[in-house]
């Protein structure tokens, strides 16, 4: 985890580097690309959460394999299936996004420059087969599970989703370190007060920047795509509707066309931000190899009056990018803890366990408390777990992060209770400890076939959860390595019945 955590920041830099090199000839502009896009505050948030979300670097793998086609490689239609399928298995959720925004770029290009589209289109056929065949056969199975499968949700996983807001571009969140005049406080509860999820910034030096750019650069073409691409993606980025700090104003917005189609519907809108950055860099990219190059090129030649406006231009252009730094400085490091896995899911003393047995681990497993599947994984899956942190079906089909309630429910709830000290669930009352709870549990292991009971002394009040689990089973069976331990439940529970 912290290997592919510390690995995401220079691997989609460096892929942001490769795909800015297709255009610009300068390895220093290249350089400056993939750091944009590599260290941008998009992934500053998502690395604070979500690996999958800030392991990006094939989107530009993606793009840059998508302008080989454009020109008929017949390699690169078979590379950019394979960077697909490798993307759908990585997060299906920007694969998504990617294909949205590849198809946007194809548009507008297309718009800007409608002699050309055709003979492309033409040329660009064959390769596109190879992909799709690619993807089909890898990816039909996987994909039908997701949306068909016996335990696939219907509708969204988030109701309402999380949509960029209109500020987010110049307002910063606690993420940046510099937080003049206090503004990170308003940043901080913009996207529902989700401070990783919002990376949204740009910071008001690099929107100067880039206007300036625009303006000075307006011949390019590619340049003028690239800034049509940074406003798309902004606008869709907003989500259905439009937010001004934090208020849904009830604007509709484009994406309010595409959030209702199948697939589609799961999209976090305010991660867009990502090809904002995305065109971000490769703008910024142009504009630096132009000025390259008329700084090597074209100032000796130049008349005095010429030379001192280019040095003026630069000297403007410096002094803003200085600025951008600064906006975009981290607040790191991440706040971080060791991991905790206790010696016993390590050692030896774990293969009491047969192979498959059903185990009741104490802290109880959910989104409260992820720490028993991380010890599962390291213990190499030996046991199954109740309970757990994932999406699954609820009860109308809808998605829930909470698996299904086992019976008798007041034991769910009180072990609930033991990770959290307050909060319970299923909503309700937490049951008192006494003889009642204690024959609930019993029905509780024997109904569930739990074959194991593992428990640490981690959670709002582990004391407590072991006191009922000795006074439903008996002393722990072996107590190493951080954990007591009873095995052969069931065999214990058909003695006492006895």
């Amino acid at each position: 985890m912290n290997l592919l955590l510390w690995a995401s920041f220079p691997l989609s830099a460096g892929a942001m580097y490769a795909l800015a090199r297709r255009f610009v000839r300068s390895p220093l502009a290249g350089w400056v690309a993939g750091a944009i896009y590599g260290f941008s505050p998009y992934m500053v948030g998502q690395g604070a959460v979500h690996l999958n979300l800030m392991f990006v670097p094939l989107p530009p793998l993606i793009l840059l394999t998508l302008v080989g086609v454009l020109e008929g490689r017949r390699r690169s239609g078979w590379i950019l299936g394979a960077l697909v399928v490798a993307q759908f298995f990585v997060n299906p959720e920007v694969l998504a996004t990617t294909a949205i925004v590849a198809t946007l770029t194809l548009g507008t290009s297309a718009l800007m420059c409608p002699g050309r589209a055709l003979p492309i289109l033409r040329r660009s056929l064959p390769p596109v087969g190879r992909a799709a065949l690619v993807a089909v056969l890898c990816l039909s199975y996987p994909v039908w599970v997701m949306i068909a499968g016996p335990f696939h949700y219907d509708g969204p996983v988030f109701a309402g989703g999380l949509s960029a807001d209109l500020l987010g571009p110049i307002v910063p969140t606690s993420s940046q370190l510099l937080d003049p005049g206090g503004w990170a406080r308003v940043g901080d509860l913009l996207v529902r007060a989700n401070i990783p999820e919002n990376g949204s910034y740009l910071g008001p030096a690099l929107c100067v920047l880039l206007v300036a750019l625009l303006v000075r650069y307006w011949r390019s073409w590619r340049l003028r795509l690239c800034a049509a691409m940074i406003g798309v993606c902004f606008v869709l980025s907003l989500g259905p509707q439009l937010t001004v700090d934090g208020v849904n104003t009830g604007v509709a917005l484009p994406f309010a066309l595409l959030e209702h189609l199948p697939l589609l519907d799961n999209i976090l809108t305010v991660r867009i931000a990502l090809y904002v950055d995305l065109y971000v860099a490769l703008m910024v990219a142009l504009a630096m190899d132009t000025m390259l190059a008329d700084l090597s090129g074209h100032i000796p030649a130049r008349p005095n009056r010429s030379r001192v406006g280019l040095w003026a231009w630069l000297g403007f252009v410096a002094t803003v990018a200085i600025l951008c730094v600064a906006e975009w400085l981290p607040h790191w490091p991440y706040p971080s803890a060791p991991t905790g896995v206790p010696a016993y899911f390590r050692a030896s003393a774990v293969r009491r366990i047969p192979e498959g047995t059903v185990a009741l681990v104490s802290p109880y497993p959910s989104v409260e408390e992820v720490q028993p599947m991380l010890w599962r994984a390291s213990a190499a899956m030996r046991f199954r777990i109740l309970g757990g942190y994932g999406w699954f079906r609820g009860d109308h089909g809808a998605s829930s992060d909470f698996p299904a309630v086992l019976a008798p429910m007041p034991v769910e709830r009180f072990l609930w209770w033991g990770v959290t000290g307050g909060a319970v669930y299923p909503a309700g009352p937490v049951p008192q400890f006494g003889p009642k709870l204690i024959r609930r549990l019993r029905t509780f292991l024997a109904r569930n076939q739990v074959g194991a009971v593992l428990w640490t002394p981690v959670g709002a009040e582990p004391t407590v959860t072991r006191r009922l689990f000795v006074a439903a089973l008996g002393p722990p069976s072996q107590v190493t390595g951080g954990v007591d331990a009873w095995y052969d439940v069931q065999a214990t529970l058909k003695r006492q019945r006895q």
